[in-house]
């Protein structure tokens, strides 16, 4: 008689510690809302669809309506992303001495490629009145990320770069 009593005293506290266990690892919906912000703070769109999703399916009340303004801003969203990744980029040296700013931007791109052969920055100059045109650049920088070099070239020549989805487009301020 004591072999069955103990038989189901053990599966009922098997039964308990599975359930203690699945509450413990279970995230909360507000987490999960909470980490699907931070992607989108950092440019994530992957992860914070990930993140709303599940924030949804576990009733967030403000979970829908950011999943619609996420799929809505996937552009902005993106580019962000590739904001914050051309600034972690660090070139070990650039010395231009009166070289043309079109040629500087060519050897930048280069530069960035062979550092990080996942990120392509695909610069486009839109200057309609040319007034880019034989503006040329003396810069000399060790071991700065490539939003520095960057920043320091288009100051030189009274520019400005907006990054989008796929490009950084460079224009006349």
């Amino acid at each position: 008689m004591k072999t069955p009593l103990l038989s189901i005293l053990s599966l009922a506290l098997l039964h308990v510690a599975t359930a203690q266990q699945k509450t413990a690892t279970t995230v909360s919906p507000n987490a999960l809302y909470e980490a699907g912000l931070q992607a989108i703070t950092k440019g994530d769109y992957d992860g914070a669809q990930k993140y709303l999703t599940a924030a949804k399916a576990a009733r967030h009340p403000l979970a829908d309506y950011q999943l619609s303004e996420l799929s809505k801003n996937r552009g902005s969203l993106v580019a962000t992303k590739r904001k914050i990744t051309f600034g972690t980029i660090k070139i070990e040296k650039v010395d231009f001495s009166d070289a043309a700013f079109e040629d500087s931007i060519r050897f930048l791109s280069t530069k960035i490629t062979e550092v990080n052969k996942d990120y392509t920055p695909n610069f486009v100059i839109r200057d309609p009145q040319n007034k880019l045109q034989g503006k040329n650049i003396t810069l000399q920088l060790n071991n700065v990320p490539a939003s520095v070099i960057l920043d320091q070239m288009l100051s030189m020549v009274s520019a400005k770069a907006k990054f989008e989805e796929h490009t950084i487009v460079i224009q006349p301020l």
